[in-house]
């Protein structure tokens, strides 16, 4: 596995290493141009025909706004033919890729405490995301899930994360750890040989959130890095640039929210109980920034139904269960009330301005709806 040895401090100290709402450090993307010279072409070529500087990668402290990582993926895969080249670039990710966040993670006590502090911290890394752990019987699960709006190439990014997560599981628990199951939102490719040989682990594509499924007992794995000391001064450290970058508390309340949204737990008062707030007094707040909680709630609720209407070939009553809508039919109003027309009429209109094997054209058929939704 990994050892603190493997993280450059100069990675760990840097007091601007710290990702901004929209924005995600490059250390987790930082192989792109990698991959693009493995497959035999210019990076800085390929990166500027979609307004990215190659030059951007050399530091992995380097912010980038989200929305060009999902840009860049996309024209990647359309530029190379390589279908499989988000889960590459992935697959070049580690705990050390993750700067102050890693290094913190890697010296928790074990397995359990390590994920716990990923999930707190993630937003140092990724300003659009949330990471959660959840256990249920024998099982846990390590489940990611974009919650910022106007995001292109969600599916090739879950793609990039899945590899990544992979990786640093295996960093906590060693190199020969697989999950139980592999859980990712987007359809299946035509070729999963590359994905069977990383992740030696079932596949379920065209499912309902990212998650990568593994025996609860793992949690109580003691990590051979842990450090005491070191995981205190870290800490500190991560907790003070997690204030200095702390959004506003709309964009918190959708974060939570995302979290919850899948757990048939996204209600005002279960949101309101994570800030350990009243929920007249959370409503107050809201109104003070000038959102309510309906319009938050229903701007998330539309961003997740979004992606799995283009990202995934989920049916609209499967997609409605997993919303926790009554039936279909509910689901079906809600969404014509948030963008103007049917599910399926907007699945379509998608599916048919979406190159075949990208997802590049998912914002261009998304724009009209989230204008409709005042988004």
């Amino acid at each position: 596995m990994g050892t603190l040895t493997d993280f450059d401090p100069r990675f760990i100290t840097d007091a601007g290493a710290g990702a901004t709402e929209g924005s995600s450090r490059v250390g987790g993307i930082r192989a792109i141009p990698l991959v693009l010279e493995e497959l035999g072409f210019d990076p800085a070529e390929v990166l500027a025909e979609v307004g990215v500087d190659a030059r951007l990668f050399e530091d992995p402290n380097n912010l980038i706004r989200d929305v060009l990582i999902g840009q860049a993926l996309v024209h990647c895969v359309a530029r190379t033919g390589c279908e499989d080249f988000a889960l590459r670039v992935g697959r070049h990710g580690r705990l050390a890729s993750l700067g102050l966040v890693g290094a913190l993670t890697a010296s928790a006590p074990d397995v359990g405490a390590a994920l716990r502090v990923l999930c707190r911290f993630l937003s140092l890394n990724d300003g659009g995301a949330v990471l959660s752990l959840a256990t249920e019987g024998s099982l846990s699960s390590l489940n990611y899930s974009i919650y910022e709006g106007g995001v292109e190439g969600t599916s090739q990014i879950h793609l990039m994360v899945s590899a990544v997560a992979c990786n640093v599981l295996r960093d906590l628990c060693g190199p020969d750890w697989a999950p139980s199951d592999v859980l990712i939102p987007c359809r299946r490719p035509r070729d999963v040989h590359l994905f069977r040989e990383f992740f030696r682990a079932p596949l379920r594509f065209d499912a309902d959130r990212l998650a990568l499924v593994f025996p609860r007992g793992w949690l109580d794995h003691p990590l051979h890095s842990a450090d005491p000391e070191l995981h205190a001064a870290l800490g500190a450290q991560a907790a003070l640039f997690e204030e200095l970058a702390s959004p506003g508390l709309p964009s918190q309340v959708q974060r939570v929210m995302r979290n919850l949204l899948l757990e048939g737990k996204g209600s005002i008062e279960a949101v309101a109980r994570r800030f350990s707030m009243h929920r007249r007094t959370l409503d107050r707040h809201l109104g003070a920034n000038g959102v309510s909680f309906r319009k938050l709630a229903d701007e998330t609720r539309f961003e997740v139904a979004c992606q799995l209407l283009r990202d995934t070939q989920m049916s609209v009553g499967e997609i409605a269960t997993s919303l926790h809508y009554g039936d279909s039919s509910a689901f079906a109003h809600a969404f014509r009330r948030w963008s103007g027309e049917s599910p399926t009429r907007w699945r379509e209109s998608v599916q048919r301005a979406q190159p075949e094997s990208t997802d590049a054209g998912a914002s261009r058929g998304a724009a009209p709806a989230r204008r409709a939704l005042g988004c």
